[in-house]
């Protein structure tokens, strides 16, 4: 939505409200002041976002990778986020759950619920507890085999020491993150002696649940993190809980002092825990793993080093190997690892390591090695990215997820591929069907971000300032479909937080669908071309038994057509009108490609050009009450493919009435039961043969 049009909608509410209701227009204005309450509830922190907040947008982008829709989760709120974290219900994997740190006031996490697959979502603050801490961060989000979500995080007070006091938490939710429960701590670092003071802090948490059926400590929750401390640097801690989040055990020292970074857990199918960490005491970086085979109770430490690697970039400060590498002119990157492990029959029990760093060919690359006995020796590690380009551009933020229906393995990362001047950066995943041997990289946003005008300027700390765009995404798998989550700023002055449906196997779109006239007969002529391949450029399991399935938006034409056309001539279309027309690829297995659009306009020397859809809604009541069933009234001129939002005073999404429905010519009703009084409006947005049309309208619920 156009942010003039969100706020002239937002006043003129506002308006004739108070002007039609006179002192009742204190209810809607209780409500806003009841929201923005929850909003100052929320305390202030260190980090501050100075550009433009996000505005209210469509859901799903239009996208220039037609085979992957670009979601945006987050789009009801305010602000930036960054950091995601995403895992899918084992027990319903339509459940989908993203976590990720939220600066709508200062620091803070929210939550982020799917229950259709990762088509749409809902948001959720987290429950954070404010007892003492002003920030929080680092969300990590798992499911146990139950279908009971975690998520866990790190608090931090806002007081101007190094050391501030600080703990991490874990939340729970039983109900698909719908709702979650509040934090339970576990860990808490605070000096008594001084106010406000640590002498050590917690950073770079993450979660893991050994789901597997056979392991002697099924269910057990493990938190990993480094603690920075003041005497003896650095070192890498381990906690569990064995009650699902209720209790936590003392954690452990998995080393001894040095300089660490973004511990990482997973579990293997024989229960056994690994921690993946980078060690930073020398320029060459170092990965390290550790082992625990008795449920995080102690840990082996190996003496070989995994890889060493140089990093991404120059360190800020100048020369301080214990910086941060900076790229395009002051992003703050990492080469943190990642770590997945197969439960597949295909490669089971098979370990693989990912990373990014400087080759000796100055050009950044993803690192992948792999073991297979479980850790002891490890393959060569080689580049994966299969970038082409005789430019060298960035690669920065890998995530590896295996299928475990599969053993196909998935890397998430930014890529900055698309853009010669290695200035623009896209969300990119590579896939690989032969257990990490080769990988087919392809690009899943749909438009570029410059992540140095839109990242965040974080000041903390003695590293000076830097931009900070997050410093991980995630990735997670069920059964052949793929969800990515990355941080997004293709909107020019914002950070949302991004998903799409990712399916490898499945039948890629047609591309170049046209609809023109035929200059004898006048009828649409379509034509389009077809790769007969994957999304990922593979042969079509099906090979040529696929059609080609042909609507034109009216509710009547429809027809399937063979896998070797690629043009039909409409002759039953009505030739003096506009049309639209969807195409897409079924397979003999009934898997399908996304679906493409061509619109078709009559040349004006032969007819004249249809003007422009008419769109007219208007309320069967206003105000309207509460346990009242109003309706929305919707009137157009030719069948279209509509989407009805309903937004609170503030410009939160409270409702969508319809999602991409497709609507005949005339009078469409939408009937809704409005539960809380306040002010509201609607949105409408049109798909028509003319292109997109959109209509607001306001109304106010009364008691």
């Amino acid at each position: 939505m156009n942010r003039i049009v969100q706020y002239c909608i937002i006043a003129l509410c506002a308006l004739a409200a108070s002007k039609s209701f006179g002192q009742r227009s204190c209810v809607f204005l209780g409500e806003e002041k009841k929201v923005m309450q929850e909003e100052n509830d929320r305390p202030k922190g260190i980090f501050r976002h100075n550009h433009t907040p996000s505005i209210l947008q469509t859901p799903i982008i239009p996208n220039a990778a037609p085979d992957f829709p670009n979601i945006d989760v987050d789009s009801n709120y305010l602000g930036d986020q960054d950091e995601p974290s995403i895992a899918i219900n084992p027990t319903d994997p339509n459940n989908i759950i993203i976590g990720s740190n939220d600066y709508l006031n200062d620091s803070s996490l929210t939550s982020y619920s799917s229950r259709d697959g990762g088509i749409t979502w809902k948001s959720k603050r987290m429950p954070a507890n404010w007892t003492f801490a002003a920030n929080a961060t680092d969300p990590a989000i798992a499911f146990n085999s139950s279908g009971e979500a975690f998520y866990s995080y790190g608090r931090w007070a806002n007081d101007p020491f190094n050391f501030p006091r600080n703990d991490i938490v874990c939340n729970s939710s039983s109900d698909s993150g719908k709702s979650w429960h509040l934090p339970v701590r576990v860990i808490y670092n605070n000096d008594s002696t001084a106010f406000d003071r640590a002498q050590v802090l917690a950073d770079k948490y993450y979660l893991a649940i050994d789901n597997t059926p056979s392991s002697a400590f099924r269910g057990r929750i493990y938190v990993s993190w480094v603690e920075f401390d003041e005497t003896v640097s650095d070192r890498v801690r381990c906690s569990y809980s064995s009650d699902n989040g209720q209790h936590w055990s003392v954690p452990v020292y998995i080393t001894s002092s040095g300089h660490y970074e973004s511990p990482i857990p997973v579990v293997a199918p024989d229960g056994s825990l690994y921690i993946a960490y980078e060690d930073l005491d020398t320029a060459k970086r170092h990965i390290l793993l550790a082992y625990s085979g008795d449920g995080g109770v102690s840990f082996i430490v190996p003496g070989n080093v995994i890889s060493s690697y140089s990093e991404l970039g120059p360190y800020y400060p100048a020369g301080d190997i214990h910086g941060h590498p900076i790229i395009k002119g002051g992003l703050r990157v990492n080469s943190f690892p990642t770590i997945a492990v197969d439960y597949s029959e295909a490669h089971h029990g098979r370990i693989y390591l990912a990373w990014t760093g400087m080759g000796n060919d100055n050009r950044n690359h993803i690192y992948l090695t792999l073991s297979d006995d479980i850790g002891n020796h490890w393959t060569t590690p080689k580049p994966i990215e299969n970038d082409p380009w005789p430019i060298a551009t960035d690669k920065f933020f890998p995530w590896i997820a295996v299928d475990d229906s599969t053993g196909d393995v998935g890397i998430a990362c930014y890529d900055s591929r698309e853009d010669t001047t290695n200035v623009l950066t896209d969300l990119y995943m590579f896939f690989s069907g032969d257990g990490g041997q080769s990988f087919t990289p392809e690009r899943i946003s749909g438009e570029s971000s410059d992540i140095r005008a839109n990242s965040s300027l974080d000041t903390s700390g003695d590293h000076g300032p830097k931009f900070f765009f997050g410093d991980y995404i995630g990735v997670a798998v069920h059964n052949k479909i793929w969800y990515p989550a990355w941080t997004d700023s293709r909107v020019g002055y914002d950070q949302e937080i991004f998903t799409s449906i990712v399916r490898p196997y499945a039948p890629s779109a047609p591309r170049n669908f046209a609809a023109v006239e035929n200059g004898m007969s006048h009828f649409p002529d379509l034509s389009w071309d077809y790769s007969g391949l994957t999304t990922f450029g593979m042969p079509l399991v099906t090979g040529n038994n696929f059609i080609f399935r042909l609507k034109r938006l009216d509710g009547v034409f429809s027809i399937d057509l063979p896998s070797t056309a690629r043009s039909f001539t409409d002759s039953q279309a009505v030739i003096n009108k506009n049309h639209t027309y969807m195409l897409q690829v079924i397979t003999s297995d009934n898997d399908t490609s996304s679906i493409v659009t061509a619109f078709f306009t009559p040349a004006s020397s032969v007819f004249p050009a249809k003007t422009m859809s008419s769109l007219h809604a208007e309320l069967s009541e206003n105000p309207v009450r509460i346990g009242s069933s109003p309706e929305i009234k919707l009137f157009v001129d030719e069948p279209a493919t509509i989407t009805i939002n309903i937004y609170s005073i503030i410009g939160k999404k409270q409702e969508t009435l319809a999602l991409n429905k497709f609507i005949s010519a005339g009078e469409n009703d939408f009937e809704f039961s409005p539960k809380q009084s306040g002010c509201y409006f609607y949105e409408i947005i049109a798909h028509t043969s003319q292109g997109d049309q959109r209509s607001y309208g306001k109304f106010v619920v009364m008691p």
